[in-house]
């Protein structure tokens, strides 16, 4: 009896681990998917995903009562959340320098009573809308602890998503002789690949998590949530800003707030558009990175004072809804992650059609999603119309 190999196998029934391979077909068609695939890849246990964000104290809020003018003790401030005091906290007003201390909280209220001018610099008239800082918390000798103030982690989640995507020929023309390399059903099962990587890259940019446990015929369907879902951090509408106008001084200062938490080194995808003015802005500051650094996505690197950014273009990003804008993701590992569920990474499944087909039906199959945390490392920029 002869030995069956993997060579009959292939012309049969076996699926194959297509997940690296399929993210070196076209790297530039589905940036963001080659690069988690590549960078940030894990394995969840259950199709509904779920991971905590927490964050630090939060240390400003704003006045937001009438014009104040009071001087000493038992001054009550309406502030926008009072929930980040407690009692015996330093607060600056960096506008006038004074220090105030706080005597209560009324977090039902958004209120809080303070002792003005408690430092050296005297009370000062206070405006709707200014700054309040908490530098500390200043105890007497000998007292008792004070209440603690810590937020809990907020839980987030998401789903995977069924991604299918077929190649069907029958076995009439995959026997015939090709004038060309490759043969039909290897040529056809390229370009599926690279549209099944398209169909992942545009979930992951412009989907919303649903679970459907009504619409459905055979089982549950569900979606997974997208990087515009999930960033709502640090967004520049440079329409709204500027006119649609972006200098190099608006960009830096954006910069700024995108890379003042997380990794000193980010990725922007952008849109044409955007690409075209950040070259005429860019004063020389951009440089190309080797390909093989970037698992052969097209990288240009732009060297700022307050971090490292990596800009691609997206080939997605157009239109009048998303031509105008760029997406900053942190891809550092656990931050941005590619998930799948056990053995459901991308697969091409061969000869999976009806036994008395004479024909072949291959597919693509991937059950995948995003997890996106924390938006604070992450930002957006809109309404990109030209440069100064």
């Amino acid at each position: 009896m002869a030995v069956v190999t993997t060579a009959e196998l292939l012309a049969e029934r076996r699926d194959l681990d297509y997940s690296d391979r399929i993210a070196e077909l076209e790297p530039d068609a589905s940036p963001l998917t080659v690069l988690l695939k590549k960078i940030g890849k894990d394995t969840v246990q259950t199709a509904e995903f779920s991971w905590f964000e927490d964050e630090r104290n939060a240390r400003t809020t704003t006045y937001t009562g009438t014009t104040e003018s009071s001087a000493g003790e038992n001054t009550t401030l309406s502030v926008a959340d009072a929930s980040i005091f407690r009692k015996w906290d330093v607060v600056d007003v960096p506008l006038t320098g004074e220090i105030m201390l706080v005597t209560s909280v009324d977090t039902a209220n958004n209120q809080i009573t303070v002792y003005r001018g408690y430092g050296t610099t005297p009370s000062a008239v206070l405006e709707n809308g200014e700054t309040l800082l908490i530098i500390a918390n200043a105890h007497e000798e000998n007292a008792r602890a004070g209440a603690m103030k810590m937020g809990q982690p907020v839980k987030k989640s998401n789903y995977v998503q069924i991604f299918r995507n077929p190649v069907t020929i029958s076995k009439t023309a995959d026997a015939e002789k090709q004038r060309a390399n490759p043969q039909e059903r290897l040529r056809l099962q390229k370009k599926v690949g690279v549209e099944h990587m398209i169909d992942i890259e545009y979930a992951f940019w412009f989907g919303e998590p649903k679970e459907d446990l009504v619409n459905i015929t055979d089982g549950p369907r569900r979606m997974t949530g997208g990087v515009l879902y999930f960033a709502t951090e640090n967004v520049l509408d440079v329409q709204t800003e500027n006119g649609g106008v972006l200098t190099y001084a608006l960009m830096e200062q954006w910069l700024e707030d995108v890379f003042r938490y997380g990794s000193q080194e980010k990725w922007l995808f952008a849109s044409p558009r955007l690409i075209s003015v950040i070259d005429q802005i860019a004063e020389g500051r951009l440089q190309t990175r080797p390909k093989e650094e970037t698992y052969g996505v097209r990288v240009r690197e732009w060297v700022s004072a307050h971090g490292v950014l990596n800009i691609v273009k997206h080939p997605l990003f157009r239109g009048p809804e998303y031509g105008n804008m760029g997406v900053v993701i942190d891809l550092q590992v656990e931050e941005l992650d590619y998930v799948h569920l056990p053995g459901r990474d991308t697969k091409l499944r061969l000869n999976v059609g009806e036994p008395d087909r004479d024909g072949f039906l291959d597919e693509y199959i991937t059950e995948c999603g995003l997890r996106f945390k924390q938006p604070k490392r992450h930002g957006k920029i809109t309404g990109v119309q030209s440069a100064a």
